[in-house]
């Protein structure tokens, strides 16, 4: 079965609030209503607008702000990303550091350690040394220097002018300040005051890395050669034989010792041929120099010399080349012996021999006289 049922009509609001107001409220009284009604609808509407307003507005500057934090984001990445690749580079750097630091380490280790056997070896060969600063004040010196200097361990620091010094008949101080202002070594034989002779070395230095450096001076102990020397002049003095060294060319004599009849110097001479070779023997002996250092071999000569009189003698030279290592001619040694007694016994022997024959001669003569 099949019911119907009538559907309740619907009312339009607007028209119940007509009819409403139509049934309760007078034509003037609804107007206004409808009036009043009219103003909130534009009002609510005009609210609503501005909201809609207001919120695209707030909607824009979220956006925005939306867009400076993404912006900002994207910066802080780009930031991290080159701290991390700082980090990186820091700990790439800090590993370098430390390989640098590392062999920094033993470099000091193998400067400390060479610096001991420095010492142990300076200290072993017995030379007296003295390091001096660029101010010449005393770094460092060996137990052997107190043997030659008043020095004591805490004189270390002190200017070296201000030490007495044992050495006699030498400005020590004098000659640490031409060293230090020409940078030329300086070597020289010198006697302290227990009568013992050293070699002394003056030498300019320089420090790894450093423009200025300082004065080294060494004393070598020589008191047995400088003995031995003596006893060498002398047995030189005793005897007619004559010793002396030439410098590789013979252009200079460097030390000459005449025996009993020439004079002795002790200093290089370039004027060596006119002062003790005869005039009339210069020629042929340069001749004969010249051809043994052009041929590098041993000469022999006998030639006239200048003696200490100032009389004419007569010598028998033989030299010889001294050479290095490589084979290079360093100096020439050259002994000549005193033959001046011979070589007047030889011109008596010719005179009497001239002698001879003219008796001979003579006698010759007479003989055919007699036979006549």
């Amino acid at each position: 079965m099949v019911l119907f049922e009538e559907e309740e009509k619907k009312e339009n609001p607007a028209e119940t609030t007509t009819s409403i107001l139509k049934k309760s409220c007078t034509p003037a009284e609804a107007k206004k209503v409808v009036a009043r009604l009219q103003d909130e609808l534009s009002n609510a509407k005009q609210s609503h607008q501005m909201t809609i307003e207001e919120l695209e507005t707030s909607n824009e500057e979220l956006q925005s702000a939306n867009e400076e934090l993404q912006s900002s984001n994207e910066e802080l990445q780009s930031t991290n990303e080159e701290l991390e690749t700082s980090r990186e580079e820091m700990q790439s750097l800090n590993e370098e550091l430390a390989t640098v630091n590392t062999e920094l380490q033993e470099k000091v280790q193998e400067e400390s350690k060479m610096a001991e056997e420095m010492q142990s070896l300076l200290s072993n060969m017995d030379i007296a040394t003295i390091f001096l600063d660029s101010d010449l004040r005393i770094l460092r010196f060996t137990p052997q220097a107190t043997n030659v200097t008043n020095l004591l361990d805490r004189d270390i620091g002190r200017s070296f002018g201000d030490i007495k010094k044992t050495v006699l008949d030498t400005d020590v101080d004098a000659l640490i300040q031409e060293v230090d202002s020409t940078g030329t070594p300086k070597q020289l034989e010198v006697r302290g005051e227990d009568g013992r002779w050293y070699f002394m070395r003056v030498i300019p230095y320089r420090e790894a890395g450093e423009q200025s450096g300082g004065i080294a001076l060494t004393f070598v102990d020589m008191s047995e050669i400088a003995g031995l020397k003596e006893a060498y002049r002398g047995l030189i003095s005793a005897s007619a034989q004559v010793l002396y060294r030439m410098n590789p060319d013979w252009s200079e004599m460097r030390k000459f010792h005449g025996g009993a009849f020439i004079a002795d110097t002790e200093k290089s001479n370039r004027n060596w041929l006119n002062e003790h070779i005869h005039p009339d023997d210069q020629k042929r002996a340069l001749e004969v120099i010249h051809k043994a250092v052009k041929a590098g071999s041993i000469f022999e000569l006998e030639h006239r010399v200048l003696r200490i009189d100032g009389t004419v003698g007569w010598t028998a030279s033989r030299a010889a080349p001294v050479r290095d290592a490589t084979g290079e001619i360093v100096q020439w040694v050259w002994a000549a012996s005193d033959i001046t007694k011979i070589k007047l016994n030889e011109e008596k022997l010719a005179e009497l021999e001239e002698e001879m024959k003219k008796c001979n001669a003579e006698l010759k003569e007479l003989k055919k006289g007699d036979r006549r």
